[in-house]
């Protein structure tokens, strides 16, 4: 019997598939034990009331749908394609993984998002998640510990964010610059305590003029706020203090809001991204 095309692709897409949910069937049953369900739905809810998930709604669904597949062993429903359709809401009429990344790129993303919550909160949470790079299978544990932060060597100095849009006079764009940084200085102390050199002090200086702190300083955090219609894109670097080079360097985009919650945001995965330079520094 002839198969119409879309379901020759579903089809095709369920054979391709089965290896690897197979495979994964396997893997579950050399898995340590589980920890209770009721243990793994709080800390999951943890982290969908946490920043970085509580307003993005489609990284929330995935690592929900995710974790509850994990709970009830349903495996094989953890594949492209029944993602695409169950949570992504794609037709399954037509949707084909080979030709629609949605799956793909939302699960990269929730990687990152898993790797850079781990890094900011504190303390370590007794349940993580993490998703290994070719699976969506996600694996749940308690935690090994001894992820603690290391501290800069030295004091972290924050110079104050260069404000860069298309019109010089634009208050706003300035004004959420200021207070980005604020945003981002409150959050580093949280995190350094008093490793931590704020941006008035470092900027009040005249040209030439010692101060005793900055002297001290191991690293020097710089960074900009460009401002290119509907975009906002955070371009942040640690540079030696000693010899200028830059040892990390990053760039967050977001579509152009000025608030205080995309300044939470922003301020947090500088934050996370921050300690995780030093942890394997």
């Amino acid at each position: 019997m002839l198969m119409s095309p879309p379901a020759a692709a579903a089809a095709a897409a369920a054979a391709v598939l089965a290896p690897s949910a197979h495979a994964l069937l396997k893997s579950v049953a050399r898995a340590p034990a589980k920890v209770p369900a009721a243990d793994v739905r709080d800390a999951l809810a943890r982290i969908l009331a946490g920043v970085g998930f509580v307003k993005a709604h489609r990284t929330s669904r995935l690592l929900q749908f995710l974790v509850e597949k994990r709970l009830a062993n349903a495996v094989r429903d953890i594949n492209e394609y029944t993602i695409g359709i169950e949570v992504f809401e794609r037709d399954p009429a037509t949707f084909s993984p080979g030709e629609d990344p949605v799956v793909r790129v939302q699960v990269g993303r929730l990687r990152e998002k898993l790797k850079l919550y781990y890094a900011a909160v504190a303390p370590r949470p007794e349940i993580v998640f993490a998703i290994p790079t070719g699976s969506y299978m996600p694996v749940i544990e308690r935690s090994r510990g001894g992820g603690e932060a290391s501290e800069p060597g030295g004091l972290l100095a924050i110079t104050p964010l260069a404000c860069i849009a298309e019109d010089d006079a634009c208050a706003a764009c300035a004004a959420f610059t200021r207070g980005l940084g604020e945003e981002l200085t409150h959050r580093l102390f949280l995190q350094f305590g008093n490793k931590v050199v704020a941006p008035g002090f470092s900027s009040a200086r005249q040209p030439g003029a010692a101060v005793p702190a900055l002297a001290r300083a191991g690293h020097v955090l710089e960074g900009s706020v460009r401002f290119d219609g509907e975009l906002i894109r955070l371009s942040i670097r640690l540079v030696g203090a000693s010899d200028g080079a830059i040892a990390w360097s990053q760039q967050f985009d977001r579509c152009r809001a000025f608030t205080i919650a995309l300044q939470e945001e922003l301020g947090y995965f500088v934050c996370a991204a921050v300690k995780r330079h030093f942890q394997h520094d």
